[in-house]
């Protein structure tokens, strides 16, 4: 049988007394931090709600949609730790295959696309909206062969059938053929 070493008693309980310490400051501090992280993110939200005006009184998504851009959300879950609203609002603009990503100034001044309902951030996607028929296969067409539209690739940029449409590497125009 094992004698109660006095010595390891008196260390666990000291022990104990100081986790006791750490962890509540710890406790508050990750609290505050998600307390603050939260009203951030309340607010950003509201303001994207009501739509923060640029200059002229529009939002930023009505002038990115107006300017020919595409805006759409998704969103991702946020895995550990806490993000920020800052850290975990993207906008990206995407125009012919390339992505650009805008500032966080920009994002900050736009106030949109951001929540944290059920622990999910909403982030915004703007990219240039597709037009059939300028020979570019862009975002939701099957095909693009420029304006002289035929069976194989439709006047809505769709493949027709029994048509093989591909994409040579490195073109941003499409080759169709009826089979």
């Amino acid at each position: 049988m094992e004698q109660d070493d006095p010595i390891k008693h008196e260390f666990l309980r000291l022990l104990n007394e100081w986790r006791g310490l750490v962890e509540l400051p710890w406790l508050f501090l990750n609290n505050k931090l998600m307390e603050s992280a939260q009203r951030r993110a309340d607010e950003m939200e509201r303001k994207s709600e009501i739509g923060l005006d640029s200059e002229d009184g529009k939002s930023i998504a009505q002038e990115l949609n107006e300017a020919g851009y595409q805006v759409t959300r998704w969103t991702y879950d946020v895995s550990q730790g806490i993000i920020d609203a800052k850290q975990a609002l993207s906008v990206f603009v995407e125009d012919n295959g390339s992505r650009a990503h805008l500032r966080d100034a920009f994002v900050k001044e736009a106030g949109v696309g951001f929540s944290a309902e059920g622990g999910r951030w909403a982030i915004l996607l703007a990219r240039r909206q597709s037009e059939c028929g300028n020979g570019l296969v862009e975002a939701e067409e099957e095909c693009d062969v420029g304006d002289t539209f035929d069976e194989c690739c439709t006047s809505e940029c769709k493949i027709g059938e029994s048509c093989d449409c591909y994409q040579p590497e490195n073109s941003p125009t499409t080759t169709c053929s009826h089979w």
